[in-house]
């Protein structure tokens, strides 16, 4: 027994999305936001489930997001504004706009070092600051959020955590590794927020199935404003 029928539009996530079908635990799925398409659904769950937790696991009010301008950034900016916190975000040259339009108060640029201030909290998506870097804009006692395995090529990219969780004391800022979990009570969260006009997806462009690779190479690249989407062309059924 599921509180779904055949042709209810839901969302959330699970393996396999580069696929015309895949099967789904119905206890992975919520109806979709009544204002979004299907592709602004589809991008919703992984980043903006992410930025969630990263927004939770901050302190304060007083907040900096690097790679503000990303999947999960741009989720992180409006999450952090509906939950009342002052917000800076740090992006690239070419994606100040974007930034300001989610909300953010103030929008730094990491190209030209500046990281400036005193913060509550550093949710750090990509590994732009150095440590050093880190502790000189957060307050004392303050939260670096550590999200994704960012910043190194050993451990899988986890290398950047242990250097972290070592440094924190000496820099005296608390560090809080953040493992992507996907949850039901977040998905629905994450539903009211965008019903409620407080957040809503960034999409760059939606790439058609036989696009997927040059998909990947733009997000590689740091093209993307936001998130690329697949979109599978589904054949119409055939006639009886």
């Amino acid at each position: 027994m599921t509180a779904f029928e055949p042709g209810d539009e839901v969302f959330g996530r699970h393996g396999g999305t580069c696929a015309e079908l895949v099967a789904v635990p119905a206890a992975q799925l919520v109806a979709k936001p009544a204002n979004l398409t299907p592709a602004q659904a589809a991008a919703v769950p992984l980043s903006a489930f992410t930025a969630l937790q990263a927004v939770r696991a901050a302190t304060g009010r007083e907040l900096l997001i690097s790679g503000a301008s990303g999947g999960v950034g741009t989720y992180a900016v409006q999450i952090a504004k509906a939950r009342g916190a002052e917000v800076t975000g740090i992006r690239g040259p070419a994606k100040a706009d974007l930034v300001r339009d989610l909300g953010a108060d103030r929008v730094l640029d990491h190209t030209r070092g500046e990281w400036g201030g005193r913060y509550d909290s550093l949710i750090d998506v990509y590994g732009n600051p150095s440590l050093k870097d880190c502790g000189r804009v957060l307050k004392p006692g303050g939260a670096l959020v550590l999200v994704g395995g960012t910043g190194g090529k050993w451990f899988m990219g986890t290398d950047r955590w242990l250097r972290a969780l070592l440094a924190a004391p000496f820099r005296h800022f608390k560090v809080k590794v953040l493992v992507h979990k996907d949850s039901r009570d977040g998905l629905l969260a994450l539903k009211d927020l965008i019903e409620a006009g407080d957040v809503r997806p960034v999409l760059d462009r939606v790439y058609p199935l036989d696009e997927v690779p040059r998909a990947i190479e733009a997000v590689r690249r740091g093209e993307v404003r936001g998130q690329a989407v697949v979109s599978l062309a589904v054949p119409p059924a055939p006639r009886r």
